[in-house]
Parts: C-alpha cells; structure tokens; sequence
C-alpha cells in the first residue's frame, strides 16, 4: 500500500514539474515572438519612409531598393503593397504573405524565419518563428487623385507562430501562407504538413498591428 500511494505521489510530482516545464516554455515563446513582431514593424516603419510621392508612385520603393542589401528593412515589401495598391478597395485585407516576399504565392525568403534567439535565419531546421504579413488599404484625408492605385494610408497585420513543443516550424513556413489560415481558425482542423497532421492547439500565434502613412507634406 505504501508502495502505491508512493507511486501516485511520484507521478503527480512529475505531472506537476511537466506543467511547469511547458508553462515557462510557453512563456518564452510568446515574449520572443511579441519581440519579433514588434521588430519587423519597425523595419516595416523605416521602410515607409521612402514612401512620399502624392500619385503613390513611388511605393516600390519600400523595398529598400534605393539602400545596400544589407542595410534592406524590409525586403520586397514595397513590391508587395504596390501590387495590392490597385486589386483591392480599401477596407478589404489582402491575402497573407511571407515577409520578405513579393506576393502571397511566393516562397519565405531570408526574412520570414527567424531563431530561438530572434536571429533572421535561411535555414528551416532553425525557424523557431515564422512571420507572415499583410495589409489593408484605408482612407484618409490625403487622398491622391481619382484613379490613383491606393490611398494614404495602409493598415499593416503581423502574424507570428511557433510550435508549442518548441520543434521548429520550418516546414509549416515553406507553405504558402493562406494554406494555414484555416488551421489557425478552426480548433476542429487539421493540415498535413510534411506528412504529418496538425491542428491549431500545437501552435502558439502572436498577431500586431500598426499603421502606415505617406510622408506627402
């Protein structure tokens, strides 16, 4: 009897420090993953201020184009909100892409995968977070003209995720990003990713948002 009662007292202890393990795990995860978001709207900030032609044409220029490689904020992303400038009214959100890449289709680039560290990463097998983006076109009073693609302002959506068991989410980030937003809306579903079936309880999700507008004066 003593033996068993033991027994139960061992199990519940491990039970307990698993809780723990997990609950401190989690905790980690959502604070890194705040800081990540928070970093690439801060690129995405710094990036906007190339943004200053009243017809709205110079919104490629976004990418960083103008600057070196490697002092690039945000890669691509002027291509990617020019080319949502004139496909969409305001108000209606655009397909989620992977930040760094041109259109929702293309695959992540060296900026949606980032570390454990918070360090931008190329390599799946380190992704512990996978950063996708999207926009939303708003009005303002700084309209341009009738007929210019866009507005004066843009709403900007970050989405971050990461798996709860702490594995790396490389293969979940090399698909196109709307392939997931089913998942990450409905407990009930699952995706087949890389041969293996997930559902939304198996990843924690950081979304951020900000504002952006043109710098006309």
């Amino acid at each position: 009897m003593g033996l068993a009662i033991l027994a139960v007292g061992a199990a519940a202890v491990i039970a307990l420090l698993k809780f723990t393990v997990l609950g401190t795990l989690d905790s980690r995860h959502v604070a890194n993953a705040s800081i990540v978001g928070a970093s690439y709207i801060e690129r995405i900030q710094t990036a906007a201020l190339m943004w200053n032609q009243f017809d709205n044409s110079d919104l490629a220029e976004m990418d960083g184009t103008v600057v070196p490689v490697s002092d690039n904020p945000a890669p691509n992303f002027g291509t990617m909100v020019n080319a949502f400038a004139g496909a969409l009214a305001p108000g209606v959100p655009s397909a989620w892409a992977h930040f760094g890449a041109p259109d929702a289709s293309s695959i992540p680039g060296n900026g949606a995968m980032t570390t454990i560290d918070g360090d931008v990463t190329a390599n799946p097998a380190q992704a512990a977070y996978c950063t996708h983006v999207r926009v939303t076109w708003v009005t303002g009073p700084d309209r341009p003209p009738v007929g210019t693609p866009g507005g004066d302002s843009f709403r900007v959506e970050i989405r971050t995720f990461w798996a709860r068991s702490g594995r790396t989410v490389g293969d979940e980030c090399a698909l196109a990003p709307g392939s997931l937003d089913a998942m990450f809306a409905n407990p009930g579903f699952s995706l087949a990713v890389a041969g293996i079936n997930r559902t939304r309880a198996e990843y924690g999700i950081i979304h951020l948002t900000t504002i952006v507008r043109r710098n006309t004066r």
